[in-house]
């Protein structure tokens, strides 16, 4: 895009956060420029003479414009509570009680096929999909998560890496001390990067116990 270029997208419904719940609009096009920042919002049946002066001065540079038709352009969405690398374990343990579901199938499967290289490809799967049905954040926790970081960078998706914590082993980290560890070396490392935000997770009071959520709250606490 060169410099005097602008995107533009025309959809048919605009769903935008207002003050109090959300603001609909019709027949609206939305500006941006080259760093991805929404400069201008034009409604066609709702323009004050100071908008429609934004508009006409916008239009005086070339503009790249999709129209989407009878779509709705809203702001992205976000998935609060993902395991995003577990994408390649779909279909592979449906419809169970979750201890069997964990202790049976999950489990295992993550002993024997969990890595790096899984991580990595799985995430980068959710990712796709995620932003394929318009959700541009979310909140993962997995193993390897500077693997997954990797992923959500190159898929250009924000995330926030809860990292894990957990008593029993695994091959990513044998102890909560190591997964404590590795959490905080994984924060040093990635804190630098705009689409990134950090979390401890704590997997669930049936596998961590009161000593190590007491770490976690403390090291949360620390680095607020």
């Amino acid at each position: 895009m060169e410099a005097n270029e602008i995107n533009a997208a025309r959809a048919a419904w605009l769903i935008s956060p207002a003050e109090i719940g959300i603001k609909i609009l019709r027949d609206t096009t939305v500006f941006w420029d080259e760093t991805g920042k929404i400069v201008h919002i034009e409604c066609e049946a709702n323009q004050t003479l100071a908008e429609n002066r934004v508009g006409q001065a916008l239009r005086s540079r070339s503009i790249n414009l999709v129209d989407l038709g009878n779509a709705i352009l809203c702001p992205g969405l976000v998935n609060a509570h993902c395991h995003a690398a577990m994408s390649l374990f779909r279909g592979a343990a449906d419809d169970l009680p979750l201890m069997d579901w964990l202790q049976k199938r999950i489990w295992p499967m993550e002993g024997a096929l969990v890595d790096a290289q899984f991580v990595e490809l799985g995430t980068q799967l959710a990712a796709a999909e995620m932003l394929l049905g318009g959700t541009t954040t979310c909140a993962d926790m997995y193993f390897y998560p500077q693997d997954a970081a990797r992923a959500f960078l190159a898929m250009g998706m924000r995330a926030q890496l809860a990292m894990p914590v957990i008593e029993f082993p695994t091959r990513y980290a044998s102890d909560a001390d190591r997964y404590l560890a590795l959490a905080l070396e994984a924060r040093d490392a990635l804190k630098g990067e705009a689409l990134l935000s950090f979390a401890l997770g704590p997997h669930a009071p049936y596998t961590v116990s009161d000593s190590t959520f007491q770490r976690v709250v403390a090291y949360a606490a620390e680095l607020a």
